[in-house]
């Protein structure tokens, strides 16, 4: 269960704290449910949200080896993250990110200022907040900013594809650092989306991720997906996920979208 990401481990005095600050920020983005078509990208991205509106995302990936798997010998982990926007008006965004694994989690709350009109081709947006890491029982506080660029496409506007003839789709790439202002913990990373809608209901999207932790290489990781909608706001989410360089990872991502 996602929750068990967050149990507390205390440890002397501020252990408990922290543990539960990260706990917090799990419940403000599940808290979302409660507020509320898939109108906008999924997970981060410039445009801004309608006051009141809420989105919210969530996914697991079962990553394993391409050795574990050429030996026949698989040990997979699992990664479950959380994400979620509510938009406050006046061009702002409320943000809560949450994942991680059995080791490593890393939450985060941010506001996003989207600097330009939901008319606007291109979309430019900023965004500050702070963050907390747990990694094998160390625990760091972080301060987060961001940057991100996106626009949308119309039916017309790709018709350069081939084989396909789209309704339109999207691009967007967000950025962002999370800086430990008392020690050796920032850490950054930058994806790139990439989507066609081919009906109203189906569509792909191909992201690629460069990311560098604390004490890891310089990792980079393409993810395909095939997207669902479902009723009105929901949508399905079906995927892989391969590292392409400081990585050996592959893996299985499933997911689950929602608009309220």
């Amino acid at each position: 269960m996602f929750w068990r990401l967050f149990q507390a481990r205390c440890s002397a005095n501020t252990g408990c704290v922290r543990q539960n600050a990260l706990g917090a920020l799990f419940a403000v983005a599940s808290g979302a449910v409660t507020l509320g078509g898939v109108g906008q990208p999924g997970d981060a991205a410039p445009w801004a949200r309608d006051p009141a509106e809420v989105f919210l995302s969530y996914s697991v990936s079962v990553d394993t080896t391409r050795d574990e798997i050429s030996s026949g010998s698989l040990d997979p982990d699992i990664f479950q993250s959380l994400y979620s926007e509510v938009g406050l008006g006046r061009r702002l965004t409320l943000g809560v990110d949450v994942g991680g694994d059995d080791e490593d989690t890393l939450g985060a709350a941010f506001v996003r200022y989207t600097f330009t009109r939901n008319a606007a081709i291109w979309q430019v947006a900023t965004d500050l907040g702070f963050g907390l890491r747990e990694d094998g029982g160390e625990e760091a506080e972080l301060f987060r900013t961001g940057f991100s660029v996106g626009r949308g496409f119309t039916r017309g506007t790709l018709d350069w594809l081939p084989f396909v003839d789209p309704r339109g789709g999207w691009f967007s790439i967000d950025s962002s650092a999370y800086i430990d202002p008392d020690g050796d913990q920032s850490l950054w990373q930058s994806e790139a989306t990439f989507g066609v809608n081919f009906t109203d209901r189906y569509a792909a999207m191909m992201q690629l991720k460069v990311e560098e932790y604390p004490g890891s290489d310089f990792s980079v990781f393409i993810s395909p997906s095939v997207l669902a909608t479902v009723g009105e706001a929901t949508t399905l989410q079906a995927g892989g996920r391969f590292g392409v360089e400081g990585s050996e990872d592959v893996g299985l991502r499933l997911g689950v979208w929602r608009e309220f």
